[in-house]
């Protein structure tokens, strides 16, 4: 009788095995996959509103810092995931910073472009499949095939649109 139990317990061990591996394979498929596209097109057509000189030569003449780019990330990731990801692929410089009042990353420069060097009211902002959120990046999860543009504003977004 005691080796039927322990034959019986093996097998257990056996099907629980092949249930983490069967868990482990779903947790792989569970991913999105999204795109992200980065311009200042309102900048580069408005250079006479530099703040700040030095950027000049950061400036693409198209506008475009990064042209439309596909990802697949894990299920969860937030907007600022991606675009963190689409610039260390790319090579392209981005800083950010964590707000506590908002609980979430405010992206301060991408391209070595900042808020503010193009006035008070510019700095970057980001739509999803067309719409501005009212949130902040790193607080926007993903779904599939969603739509990351950042864009520079020179005045606010109302040139974006918003």
């Amino acid at each position: 009788e005691k080796k039927e139990k322990k034959s019986t317990k093996s097998k257990k061990k056996k099907s629980g095995s092949k249930k983490k591996v069967k868990t482990k394979k779903k947790e792989k498929e569970e991913t999105v996959t999204v795109s992200v596209y980065i311009e200042c097109k309102k900048l580069s057509g408005n250079m006479d509103k530099l703040t700040n000189e030095s950027i000049r030569k950061y400036i693409p003449s198209s506008g475009v810092i990064i042209s439309k780019s596909t990802y697949t990330l894990k299920k969860g990731s937030s907007a600022y995931d991606l675009t963190y990801k689409a610039c260390r692929d790319k090579g392209v410089h981005i800083e950010s910073s964590y707000s506590a009042v908002y609980d979430t990353r405010y992206v301060e420069g991408i391209g070595y472009i900042y808020e503010m060097d193009a006035g008070p009211d510019s700095g970057w902002m980001y739509r999803v499949n067309g719409a501005f959120p009212d949130y902040g990046c790193s607080g926007y999860t993903l779904n599939d095939k969603d739509s990351v543009v950042w864009s520079y504003t020179c005045n606010g977004g109302k040139d974006l649109g918003k």
